[in-house]
């Protein structure tokens, strides 16, 4: 505020440049000057409501070995507990990845009129492979892939074998299946030896064997 100025607002002086815990609404100003020379004018005061600092996801349960998004928003700062294990414990978006069924906490130090939220993430602990015994790759879109069913798993190695002992399939991800083919060629219906190798999360140290046939039906 400049010197020898008289400020009012709706008619009421003022004598400091800062008018807190005003409301949002219009505003009657005036000011004179030293010389009595008068400027009237209106201000509108609009009031900034900040929203509550928020974790977008719901509480949710993954299987054992997964990881997750969370993400929190509506702040300017965040600090996540527990931060062990996780990809980033100040920023909003992170991944966690649970051995134990855990409530994140999420903090700011911001002006928000909330200012933490939660979020848990239940682990699911079972664990299990599925083996299908036939497939029929023949672009149905149904069971056109020989592929493994299962949660829980730490490790997978599966080798497919022909009926001389030729391998013609391998993967490390239980996800990826044999399509029933060979270096690009398609392979005859008939019965093929596969060999798995596996682990599971929380007993890594156990490494289980699966051996059988799949059916391959054209």
């Amino acid at each position: 505020m400049g010197p020898h100025h008289i400020y009012e607002v709706n008619g009421t002086p003022i004598t400091s440049a800062g008018l807190p815990n005003l409301s949002a609404g219009n505003y009657l100003t005036t000011i004179v000057d030293a010389n009595s020379c008068r400027v009237d004018g209106t201000v509108t005061l609009n009031n900034i409501v900040i929203p509550p600092l928020r974790i977008t996801n719901n509480d949710t349960t993954i299987v054992l070995g997964e990881k997750i998004n969370l993400y929190a928003v509506n702040a300017i700062n965040y600090t996540w507990i527990p931060d062990d294990g996780l990809s980033c414990a100040s920023c909003p978006l992170l991944t966690v990845q649970p051995s134990e069924t855990t409530t994140y906490i999420v903090f700011t130090s911001g002006p928000n009129c909330v200012k933490s939220d939660t979020v848990t993430v239940f682990v699911d602990k079972r664990h299990s492979l599925f083996v299908p015994t036939a497939f029929s790759p023949n672009k149905d879109g149904q069971n056109d892939v020989f592929r493994v069913k299962g949660q829980g798993i730490a490790s997978f190695n599966m080798h497919v074998y022909n009926r001389w002992g030729e391998l013609i399939f391998r993967s490390d991800d239980y996800r990826r299946g044999w399509d029933g083919t060979y270096i690009e060629k398609l392979q005859p219906a008939g019965s093929y030896v596969y060999r798995i190798e596996y682990t599971f999360f929380g007993e890594t140290e156990k490494v289980y064997q699966q051996k059988g046939a799949i059916t391959l039906v054209r």
